[in-house]
């Protein structure tokens, strides 16, 4: 990968404009990241991509993050937290049935539990490997199960215990043997790795004291055709060192030389070299030269560890700059789903005024027919009524009966049956009308009564027996009220204050609600029935 920050900006603009799901952008900013050796944003990056739900519905990408994420712990020296999420990840590919997936992490669980010390538990982790991958005939699975041999055949090293450790390198070889007939392992693959154990197979002969054999593995070695690569020095170097043959050591430094020559060298690798190199010429008794190789690789430990430091800082740095950038995506996020919410909420009042508006609009139209029917009983009702005061009228006419007159000191008694007192009803109703008494605005008992001549302690009994009201201000606003839609027909050019004063209202509220009272609607909507 030679331009990741190009890649990086890519990504950058594929998430910008939505082209690719985040959760498979920050997978590839990872890989980008743990190629440019910065395992903090590797991990920061792993962590979003478990943190997002649509993760673990994927399997297979939930899979790939978490093997991933076990790796970048363990780069970073984090173990305790590394075997949790190998554990995790070993146990979903076992459901996937990926054996290659589980093996690698297996590995992971070795690698980590050694470093804490748990070394029962490393070593048997690299036996499931060895055990149950032994039987498959998948090379990519026995290519792992190889990988297991070796960090085995290295715990065991380091533990001295060398006779497991030998009977582990023979493990191993019958195990490359079996693979060289397999189709599938790349060119030079099986050689390789065959030329990587002999090389052990004689450093751990010659630990043991048996050189002989180191000496017939060393031959094996070189039997190989990757011991003609310059490159297989840096493998048989340690042997070639223990076993005292420094010249041959010599040798294979000047030919690793060769291969460093207009090349970066400030690295462990090359530091190694240095020390290799620098204590064969002591043992040849070339002091002069081994101090001062001495000396340079010392000068380069520091060059390393400086070069470490402002490898750091520039991880840093980037992690500042992508925490910038991700506190930018958050607020364009958070602006984005707040103008969602804006929107949402804008559609829900429109609707909601939408659905008031035709509310208030079929309201209106039952309201509108309700008092259209409410009109003309209205009218049917006014209608009968001055048909039957006109009848009424003439048959008072027809029997010469005299209007009802008050003298001097006289009250007319309603006392008798109920016929006589309903015809005096009557009569005080047609002289009221008659003569518009209604349309006085003081007009009240005392006139009344003077005007009629009605026993005081008859009007009330009258009022609620024939005008089913409770008293004379309500009877004379009905007559007013009644006599109000008159005008409004009439005289359609008149206010609804003038209406009102006209038909002996004090005020506009009163009138309001004396025809509210009566007709169960306004005077407003009366007239929009007209």
């Amino acid at each position: 990968m030679t331009r990741p920050d190009s890649i990086l900006d890519l990504l950058d603009d594929a998430e910008h404009h939505k082209v690719m799901a985040s959760a498979r952008i920050d997978i590839l900013r990872a890989m980008v990241y743990g190629n440019m050796s910065m395992p903090v944003l590797e991990e920061s990056c792993l962590r979003r991509v478990l943190s997002v739900p649509k993760t673990t519905s994927n399997p297979n990408l939930h899979l790939k993050a978490l093997s991933m994420m076990a790796d970048a712990l363990q780069e970073q020296g984090k173990y305790s937290e590394c075997i949790p999420m190998a554990m995790q990840g070993m146990n979903l590919a076992k459901k996937l049935n990926n054996r290659v997936v589980e093996y690698s992490l297996l590995s992971t669980l070795a690698m980590a539990s050694f470093r804490l010390e748990q070394y029962q538990d490393g070593y048997e982790y690299l036996q499931q490997i060895i055990e149950s991958g032994s039987k498959s005939d998948d090379v990519r699975v026995l290519s792992h199960v190889s990988y297991a041999y070796g960090m085995l055949i290295n715990q065991l090293v380091s533990d001295t215990r060398y006779e497991e450790a030998l009977k582990a390198v023979y493990a191993r070889r019958d195990l490359l043997e079996r693979m060289q007939d397999m189709p599938g392992p790349p060119s030079g693959y099986i050689d390789q790795q065959k030329a990587y154990l002999y090389s052990k197979m004689a450093n751990l002969y010659l630990s043991m004291g048996k050189t002989a054999q180191a000496e017939e593995a060393y031959r094996a070695f070189m039997q190989t055709e990757e011991a003609k690569r310059v490159e297989s020095g840096y493998t048989i170097l340690p042997y070639l060192q223990k076993a005292g043959r420094h010249k041959d050591v010599l040798d294979r430094i000047r030919e690793l030389h060769t291969l460093w020559q207009g090349c970066d060298t400030v690295n462990m690798q090359y530091r190694l070299l240095l020390e290799y190199e620098a204590k064969s010429e002591g043992a040849l008794g070339n002091y002069r030269r081994m101090a001062e190789l001495n000396r340079y690789a010392l000068a380069l430990t520091d060059s390393i560890y400086m070069r470490k430091l402002n490898s750091r800082a520039q991880e840093f740095a980037t992690i500042f700059k992508v925490n910038e950038k991700e506190k930018q995506l958050q607020e364009e996020q958070a602006k984005s789903e707040r103008s969602s919410l804006m929107l949402i909420g804008s559609v829900v009042v429109l609707v909601l005024l939408a659905t008031l508006v035709i509310m208030v609009y079929l309201n209106l139209r039952r309201m509108k027919r309700r008092n259209r029917i409410a009109a003309r009983q209205i009218e049917e009702l006014l209608a009968q009524r001055e048909e039957f005061r006109r009848c009424l009228t003439c048959n008072d006419m027809q029997k010469d009966v005299p209007p009802m007159e008050k003298k001097a000191g006289q009250e007319e008694k309603t006392g008798g049956t109920s016929n006589q007192s309903y015809e005096t009803f009557l009569r005080m109703e047609q002289l009221i009308m008659e003569q518009q008494l209604f349309l006085q605005p003081r007009f009240g008992r005392d006139e009344l009564l003077r005007t009629t001549g009605i026993h005081k302690n008859d009007l009330s009994c009258l009022l609620k027996r024939y005008a089913g009201v409770p008293n004379l201000n309500s009877y004379l606003n009905r007559l007013r009220v009644e006599y109000s839609v008159k005008l409004i027909k009439e005289k359609r050019n008149f206010s609804i204050e003038a209406i009102a004063e006209e038909a002996g209202f004090n005020s506009r509220s009163t009138f309001y609600r004396a025809f509210y009272k009566q007709y169960g609607m306004t005077p407003t909507e009366y007239i929009d029935t007209l």
